[in-house]
């Protein structure tokens, strides 16, 4: 419930100073300028303990004239404080990250920082090592990219980041994996756009998604870091006219974002050219596959550099995106951090119900959740419009629809209004189940299980994103038992059942197994 923490390291001054309201000033910087990059750890310390006591007097590594003298003496002064120490915090800033947390021999830091961290652990304490001054170091050294990732709430990288990130700086290929809503648009985009030569023209950065709402989703996210990096970039997608994408692709773009069907036709056009490209990215390369683009891909990949930098990103990797991995990349990295295929934010429910009552059941729990936001998927293009027309007519709920039959300008125009928060309820095909990343999606209701059981996982993926919770719910009927084992078995859990009343199906154990009785077993 008490603890005596020892502050010490280069940058100490810098967290003590919120420690006492101290007014610090460091090469012409006063110390509330740093206070952001430590008020998180410095709250979270003060959060875990009842009472703290800072132990004083360590400043390792002080400014002053005397410097280099002051950082040698200090590592003995530092190891002495620790003896009265119950938690050693160490505050080591500038360039130092670690591409693998806990792994000393991967840490940037100094001969000296190395020394001094090594000394400390070597007493046996609990020891705190604070990288980066507080700031996400990992994306890079160019501070405006930092202050535009801080103003979007975003203080530390996600697992995959800091799994990707450093490897994709140094040009090496990468395999990513993990659920969706982890931060894998990010983790290729920020490297990347600090990669690209503004001097030089020609597209450097080819990106390939499977849908045009995925493409226009990473062009969104991409676009305020491009603009501060001065970076061009251009969405090339379906369902916009040829002539005005010829202009674009005209001022030879630094970064593409597409669709490998309209990125092929502007080939064939020879209005697109590949021959300077340094980074292919694939995302969601095994929808790509499913929809059947594989040659299109080809296609494209063998319009670029045989020198080159491939990056594939999924929340699922299935075999046929694995061949494609191989075919193209040489010695490249696993980012595997999916801890299982579904988010842990999520929470998974199947109602048991029949066809007749599914309608009704959808409208009560409407009503009875009352979510915030709710995408409704189903398996077909007429049974997205036919449901969304029931729902509009039977309920005072605003409710659109998306799907395949609507053209582009009409889809983008959807997505507005429901990133808006206009619409409650928006009736969805498999088309709105990857790159609608909307911000308040509180639930997702399979109206109907997708018969591609890989489309769950990205359902239900809209909702639980960054972190926030989010509940999926299933309509089984009888005719969908088979299907639905078949789901558990993918994603490797049981889900919980209901019956139409919301009362939990009881869940049958293992039949107990039949003892066999022998001749002369009871002699």
């Amino acid at each position: 419930k008490s603890a005596r923490i020892l502050l010490t390291g280069p940058n100490a001054n810098f967290m003590r100073c919120l420690n006492g309201g101290w007014s610090y000033t460091w090469q012409g910087e006063r110390c509330d300028e740093f206070a952001d990059r430590y008020n998180t750890i410095y709250e979270a310390l003060a959060r875990k303990f009842d009472h703290v006591t800072w132990i004083p007097g360590v400043e390792y590594g002080t400014p002053s004239e005397n410097w280099q003298v002051e950082r040698v003496r200090g590592i003995g002064e530092a190891v002495s404080a620790a003896a009265d120490a119950d938690v050693i915090v160490v505050c080591i800033g500038e360039n130092s990250y670690c591409e693998t947390p806990g792994n000393m021999n991967d840490l940037n830091l100094s001969q000296n920082q190395k020394k001094l961290v090594r000394e400390l652990a070597s007493t046996g304490k609990p020891l705190v090592l604070v990288l980066n001054e507080g700031r996400p170091r990992l994306i890079g050294d160019i501070e405006p990219l930092a202050q535009a990732l801080y103003q979007q709430g975003i203080r530390f990288p996600t697992v995959i980041q800091q799994a990707s990130i450093p490897a994709i700086f140094k040009g090496k290929d990468i395999i990513g994996r993990s659920e969706t809503g982890t931060g894998k648009t990010l983790a290729y985009l920020l490297p990347l756009v600090q990669r690209v030569d503004v001097k030089k023209g020609g597209t450097q950065v080819l990106i390939m998604t499977p849908t045009r709402e995925l493409a226009k989703q990473i062009f969104d996210v991409l676009r305020p870091f491009a603009i501060l990096m001065e970076t061009d970039v251009a969405d090339i997608i379906g369902g916009r006219t040829i002539e005005n994408q010829i202009q674009k692709l005209k001022r030879e773009p630094h970064i593409i974002i597409g669709t490998p069907g309209r990125l092929l036709d502007h080939i064939r056009r020879r209005s697109l050219d590949l021959s300077g490209v340094k980074t292919v990215v694939l995302d969601e390369a095994d929808q790509m596959l499913a929809a059947g683009f594989r040659e299109d891909i080809d296609a494209l990949v063998d319009e670029t550099p045989k020198k080159r930098q491939v990056l594939l990103f999924s929340a699922t990797m299935l075999p046929e995106a694995k061949k494609l991995a191989h075919k193209y990349m040489k010695s490249a990295v696993v980012a595997d951090v999916a801890e299982k295929a579904v988010a842990s934010t999520v929470e998974q429910r199947v109602y048991e119900t029949v066809k007749t009552h599914k309608f009704s059941l959808l409208v009560r729990h409407l009503k009875e959740m009352n979510p915030y936001m709710a995408v409704v998927f189903c398996n077909t293009r007429e049974g997205a419009h036919e449901l969304a027309g029931r729902l509009q007519e039977e309920t005072d709920l605003v409710v659109d629809e998306i799907h395949g039959n609507m053209s582009q300008g009409q889809r983008n125009q959807v997505i507005r209004e429901f990133e808006k928060a206009r619409t409650q309820v928006l009736v969805a095909s498999d088309i709105a189940a990857r790159g609608l990343d909307v911000e308040g999606i509180t639930h997702v209701f399979n109206y109907d299980i997708p018969r591609n059981l890989e489309y769950y996982i990205h359902r239900i993926g809209r909702t639980g994103r960054a972190g926030t919770q989010g509940v999926s719910i299933t309509y089984a009927t009888p005719e969908d038992i088979l299907l639905l084992r078949k789901l558990e078995k993918a994603i490797k859990e049981i889900i919980t059942k209901y019956d139409e009343k919301g009362n939990i199906r009881r869940i049958k154990g293992p039949s107990a197994k039949k003892k066999v009785i022998l001749p002369g077993m009871y002699k």
